[in-house]
C-alpha cells in the first residue's frame, strides 16, 4: 500500500479498473468452471447408473437360469464404453456371478468388494453398484467401474479455454483503462501543473481551465477562487505597504506592553505556585514531623498501659493527633488534585469485603448513637473490580462518616447496586449513602462541594469537619469519569448518590495468606546495622524504641555531615535519612555517601513529612532506595526494613488450653452443654456477627459467661467475660476478634469430649 500511494493517479486508475474488472472475471470464470465440474460429474453419475441399470434388466434371465455366458455377453457390450475398464455381476449370496475386464486393463485391475447400492468415488474411479431386481426380489446386484482420467481431461481442458478467455479480458480492460483514465487524470494533472507554476512564480493572476461540471470542475473553480483572492490580498497588500512601517511600529509597541503584561501575570503566577508548593511542603513538614513523635510514642505506650482512665486520656491523645494529620492530608489531596498530580492507582478489588470494612469502621460510632446502620449490597455484583481501593475508601469514609455525623436517631443506609454499562465494556457502579439526619437546604446543594464551604448556621463546635471531605470526593468521583449527585431536604435526611461508570470485571483470585512481618511479634531480623539521621532527637529516638526488641544495631547522626562521617566509619547495612536538616541536608548528604566508594553500596532511605508525588519522584531519581512516610508507624517500618534487612518469619506456637479449662464440673453434662453451644448459642453468635450491635453481642457474651459458671467450664466463662469487656469499651477490633474465635472454642470443646469418652470406651474394653 505505501508503494501505491505514491504512484502517479494515472497508474492509479489503471490498477483500480484493472483490479475491479479482473476480481469480477476471475469470480465468473470460477463460478462458470463449478457449475461446469458438477454438472459433468452429475451427468456422468447418472449415466452409468442408467446404464447399469439396463444391463441389469437385460440380465435378469441369465441370473435366473444360472447362464454365466449370457451374462458375461450382456457385460461384454459395455466395450463400447472406452472409459468402462470393468464391469460385474454379484447373485444374491454377493458372489461373482460374471464378469468384464476391458482388455488393456486386466493385469491391473480386481475385481472389487460389494457394497451397498449406491456410486463410489475410489481414487480414479467412479464405482457403481446397483441392484438387480425380479418382482421388487433382489436376485443381484451390477457393478461397473468408469476410469475418471477421461473425464480430468475434459476438465483441464475447460481451465485452459477459460485461462485463455480471462487473459484476452485482462489485455481488453488493459487498453480500456489505458484510454477512460484520462478522463480523470487530464484535468487533476492541469490542476497539478498550474499549481506547481504558481508556487514557483507567485503568480496569482493564472486560472485553470475547467472542461466539466463534476467534482473535478468543482474542485477546479475553488483553486480558481483561491488564486482570485490571493490576486486580490496582494492587491491590497500593495495599496498599504506604503503605510506598513507605522502600522507596524504601532502594533509591536502594543504587542511589547501586552507581553511586559503577560510576563509580569506569568511570573506573578509562578510565585504564587511557588509559594504555595513552599507552604504546603513547609507545613507538611513542621505538622508531620511534631505529629511523628506523638503518634509514635502513643503506639508504644498503647501496650504498656493498663489503667482504664490513662487509656482513655492516650486515646484522645491519638485520636487528636490522627484528626490533624487526616486534616493535613486533606489539604494535601485537594492542592495535588487541582495541581492535576493526583494519579489513581486501579488494582482487582473485592466490594463485598471493602464496604464490609467500611461497615465495621463506623459500627462502634452508629451503635453509640443508637442508629440502625445497613449496608445492602446487590447479589448480582461480580466478586472482583478493577478499582482504586484507596481512593474509594476515602470517598466511602467521607460520606459515611458525615452521614453518622449529622444523624442523631433513625438509620444510616449504603445501598450497592450494579447496573449495566451503556458501552458493554465492564459494569456501571452505583453506591447510595442515605441517612435520616438533619438535611440540606436546596440552596446549598451546589455549596457543599466547594472546598471550606459548610451550610450556614452549623455548628463547628458540635459537629466539628472543614468542608474539604465533600470537595475531595466530587474531585475523586470525576476523576474516575463518575457521578455524584445530592437529594436533600431539611429535617428530613440527605441522600447521596455515586455511579462510576465501566468498572472492568476480572475473575476473582484466590484469597491470599498474610504473610508474616506486618507487626514486630511475626518477623525476625537478621542481626544488622542501620544509620538513623534525624536532626530531631525524638524521632531518632522513636525509630530505636520500635527496634529495641530486634538484634539491630541503630547508629545515630543528626545532620547530614555526622551522616557522612558514620556511614564510612561503621558501614552499615542501610541508613535512614531525613531530608532537611542543619548544616547538611540528606540529598547532599546522599550523594556524598554514593560518590565513595566505601559507602556508594549502601541504600539509602529517605525519611520525610512530604507526601507530593513530584517529590518522591525527584528523591527516587537522585537514588534513595526507598520512602518512609513521617509520621512513622512501627508497621511501615517494619514493612520497609524487610525490603533490606534479612528476616525470617517468627513461629508462634499454638498454645493448647488445659484440660481443667477444656472439663465441666459433670462429664455426663457435655452433650447437653455442646448442643446449647451448638444450637441456642451459635443462632445468637450468627446473628450478633452479621448485625455488629454492641447490645446483641453483650446478650451473646453474658449467655456464654453464664453457661461456662454454671457448669465450671473456665474455657466458655473467660470468653465470655473478656468479650464483654471489649463490648463496654467499644473496642471493635477487639470485638471482631473474639468473634471469630467462638467456633473453633466450640469446635475444640467437641474434639476434646469425643476423645475423653473414646478413652474411656477404651479403658472399659481393655478390663
Amino acid at each position: 500500500m505505501g508503494a501505491l500511494r505514491d504512484t502517479s493517479i494515472r497508474w492509479k486508475l489503471k490498477l483500480i479498473i484493472m483490479l475491479t474488472s479482473g476480481i469480477a472475471l476471475l469470480f465468473a470464470s470460477a463460478a462458470l468452471m463449478f457449475r461446469d465440474i458438477t454438472k459433468t460429474r452429475q451427468n456422468l453419475r447418472s449415466d452409468l447408473a442408467s446404464l447399469a441399470q439396463v444391463i441389469g434388466a437385460n440380465s435378469i434371465g441369465a441370473i435366473v437360469f444360472n447362464d454365466r455366458g449370457t451374462a458375461e455377453t450382456n457385460l461384454a457390450a459395455l466395450s463400447a464404453k472406452p472409459y468402462v475398464v470393468l464391469s460385474c455381476i454379484y447373485d444374491s449370496d454377493g458372489q461373482l456371478f460374471a464378469a468384464y475386464v476391458h482388455q488393456d486393463e486386466k493385469n491391473r485391475l480386481s475385481i472389487p468388494t460389494l457394497r451397498e447400492p449406491g456410486q463410489y468415488f475410489d481414487g480414479d474411479y467412479l464405482l457403481v453398484f446397483n441392484p438387480i431386481l425380479q418382482e421388487a426380489k433382489v436376485i443381484g446386484t451390477i457393478c461397473i467401474q468408469y476410469d475418471l482420467s477421461g473425464t480430468r481431461k475434459e476438465i483441464y481442458a475447460s481451465v485452459a479455454i477459460f485461462g485463455i478467455i480471462v487473459s484476452a479480458a485482462f489485455l481488453i480492460a488493459w487498453l480500456l483503462s489505458a484510454s477512460l483514465q484520462k478522463v480523470i487524470s487530464r484535468p487533476i494533472l492541469n490542476l497539478t501543473q498550474v499549481v506547481g507554476s504558481v508556487s514557483e512564480q507567485k503568480d496569482f493572476s493564472v486560472r485553470v481551465p475547467k472542461n466539466s461540471q463534476d467534482e473535478i470542475g468543482v474542485l477546479i473553480d475553488a483553486f480558481n477562487g483561491m488564486l482570485a483572492a490571493l490576486q486580490s490580498r496582494d492587491q491590497k497588500l500593495q495599496e498599504y505597504r506604503e503605510h506598513l512601517e507605522e502600522q507596524v511600529a504601532a502594533r509591536t509597541m502594543a504587542l511589547s506592553d501586552t507581553n511586559k503584561m503577560l510576563e509580569a501575570a506569568k511570573e506573578a503566577a509562578e510565585s504564587a505556585s511557588r509559594a504555595k508548593s513552599e507552604f504546603l511542603a513547609n507545613i507538611s513538614h513542621e505538622i508531620r514531623t511534631p505529629m511523628n513523635a506523638v503518634i509514635g510514642f502513643s503506639e508504644l505506650l498503647k501496650p504498656l498501659l493498663t489503667d482504664p482512665k490513662q487509656k482513655n486520656y492516650l486515646a484522645s491523645i491519638s485520636s487528636g493527633g490522627k484528626n490533624l494529620l487526616s486534616l493535613i492530608n486533606g489539604i494535601l489531596d485537594l492542592s495535588k488534585i487541582e495541581a492535576g498530580k493526583m494519579e489513581l492507582e486501579y488494582e482487582p478489588v473485592r466490594p463485598r469485603a471493602l464496604f464490609d470494612e467500611v461497615h465495621r469502621m463506623f459500627t462502634v460510632q452508629a451503635a453509640v448513637k443508637n442508629i440502625e446502620m445497613v449496608v445492602d449490597f446487590s447479589g448480582d455484583i461480580p466478586d472482583c473490580l478493577i478499582l482504586d481501593e484507596v481512593r474509594l475508601k476515602q470517598i466511602l469514609f467521607n460520606l459515611v462518616g458525615n452521614a453518622v455525623k449529622f444523624t442523631e436517631k433513625g438509620f444510616v443506609r449504603i445501598e450497592v447496586q450494579k447496573r449495566d454499562s451503556v458501552a458493554g465494556d465492564g459494569i456501571d457502579l452505583s453506591i447510595t449513602v442515605e441517612d435520616s439526619g438533619i438535611g440540606i437546604p436546596a440552596k446549598y446543594h451546589a455549596d457543599i462541594f466547594e472546598a471550606f464551604k459548610q451550610k450556614d448556621g452549623q455548628s463547628t463546635k458540635r459537629f466539628g469537619g472543614t468542608g474539604l471531605g465533600l470537595s475531595i470526593t466530587k474531585r475523586l468521583v470525576e476523576m474516575m469519569g463518575g457521578t455524584i449527585t445530592v437529594q436533600s431536604e431539611e429535617n428530613k435526611g440527605s441522600r447521596f448518590q455515586i455511579v462510576i461508570p465501566h468498572v472492568s470485571v476480572v475473575p476473582a483470585a484466590a484469597e491470599s495468606e498474610a504473610l508474616p512481618g506486618t507487626v514486630s511479634d511475626d518477623i525476625v531480623f537478621d542481626p544488622a546495622c542501620i544509620l538513623v539521621v534525624d536532626d530531631l532527637t525524638l524521632n531518632r529516638l522513636l525509630i530505636k524504641e520500635y527496634l529495641a526488641q530486634t538484634p539491630l544495631t541503630i547508629i545515630e547522626a543528626e545532620n547530614g555531615e555526622d551522616a557522612v562521617r558514620l556511614a564510612k566509619q561503621y558501614q552499615p547495612d542501610l541508613i535512614l535519612m531525613d531530608i532537611r536538616m542543619p548544616v547538611l541536608d540528606g540529598i547532599e548528604a546522599m550523594k556524598q555517601i554514593g560518590r565513595d566508594g566505601a559507602t556508594r553500596d549502601i541504600a539509602v532511605v529517605a525519611l520525610t513529612a512530604s507526601v507530593m508525588e513530584q517529590e518522591r519522584n525527584s528523591l527516587s531519581a537522585m537514588g534513595f532506595a526507598g520512602f518512609l512516610d513521617k509520621p512513622v508507624t512501627e508497621e511501615a517500618l517494619y514493612r520497609e526494613l524487610k525490603r533490606f534487612i534479612g528476616h525470617v518469619a517468627r513461629r508462634h506456637e499454638p498454645q493448647e488450653a488445659p484440660a481443667s479449662d477444656l472439663t465441666p464440673a459433670r462429664f455426663d453434662l457435655f452433650p447437653q452443654i455442646l448442643e446449647i453451644l451448638e444450637n441456642e448459642c451459635m443462632q445468637r453468635w450468627t446473628v450478633a456477627r452479621q448485625n455488629l450491635f454492641f447490645d446483641e453481642i453483650d446478650d451473646f457474651a453474658r449467655r456464654v459467661n453464664a453457661l461456662g459458671d454454671a457448669h465450671s467450664l473456665a474455657i466458655l466463662s473467660r470468653y465470655g467475660t473478656d468479650l464483654s469487656a471489649h463490648v463496654k469499651s467499644f473496642d471493635v477490633e477487639q470485638v471482631n476478634s473474639a468473634l471469630s474465635l467462638y467456633p473453633r472454642i466450640v469446635a475444640k470443646l467437641k474434639s476434646f469430649y469425643l476423645k475423653k469418652k473414646k478413652e474411656s470406651i477404651d479403658g472399659t474394653e481393655s478390663k
